[in-house]
């Protein structure tokens, strides 16, 4: 009676899927790679992983242009597809909602962006297609929301603006925080006027980034 052999491509893929996962994550959030690299390296792994697995049923295939000709494709093949696509889907929303649990604020009294802002921004130039922000809707907004709440903190650092005014849009604050400006000038009449103006612009540029963040919302509610 024949044995049957051993499958060694399953935990190959497995390994394979755990890199894709582990290793961009890293080199993401270690500032080594940016949105773009980390999304190629990720989906390069991947595509080695179908390959390895449908190696056989394989004619040919290109590296840099990512193409495989099957000689023929059935359903357990799909299901290696969809369950890689699947992976990729998770990846994505695990690290939406590690962006969001990530402590904001900002790392000095000059800075203009909250602290998770790069990394959101990162992410999203990663995404590969518009099925992939589909599919994290709900997670992208509660990240944006969050990430904005604490944008307009950054802002208050730069001009004395009451919290009531934290729900309104970029245009209104804008024209509010110039209303409130002189009071944050006048807890420090030690400034000069080159102080003021670089006070000024940070704010300017720190609504700039709200008004991001406000734009981006919008285009999740279309």
């Amino acid at each position: 009676m024949n044995q049957q052999k051993p499958n060694f491509k399953i935990p190959i893929v497995i390994i394979l899927s755990i890199i894709a996962l582990i290793l961009p994550l890293h080199l993401l959030y270690s500032s080594k790679i940016d949105g773009d690299n980390f999304v190629i390296l990720t989906i390069s792994i991947i595509f080695f992983s179908i390959v390895i697995c449908i190696f056989p049923k394989v004619s040919e295939f290109s590296i840099a242009g990512n193409i495989i000709k099957m000689k023929e494709i059935d359903e357990d093949i799909k299901e290696k597809i969809d369950l890689l696509n699947d992976l990729i889907i998770e990846s994505y929303r695990a690290i939406t909602k590690q962006i969001s649990v990530q402590p904001g604020g900002i790392r000095s009294n000059t800075e203009t962006k909250e602290v998770r802002l790069d990394r959101f921004w990162d992410l999203i130039e990663s995404f590969h297609s518009e099925d992939l922000r589909d599919n994290l809707h709900d997670e992208l907004i509660s990240t944006v929301k969050d990430i904005k709440a604490g944008q307009f903190f950054v802002i208050k650092n730069f001009v004395d603006i009451p919290n009531d005014y934290r729900n309104c849009d970029s245009n209104e604050l804008l024209k509010a925080s110039y209303k409130f400006l002189p009071e944050k000038e006048k807890r420090y009449p030690s400034w000069t006027d080159e102080d003021r103006e670089n006070n000024k612009m940070r704010m300017i540029e720190a609504i700039e980034e709200y008004r991001k963040l406000e734009n981006f919302l919008s285009s999740l509610d279309l």
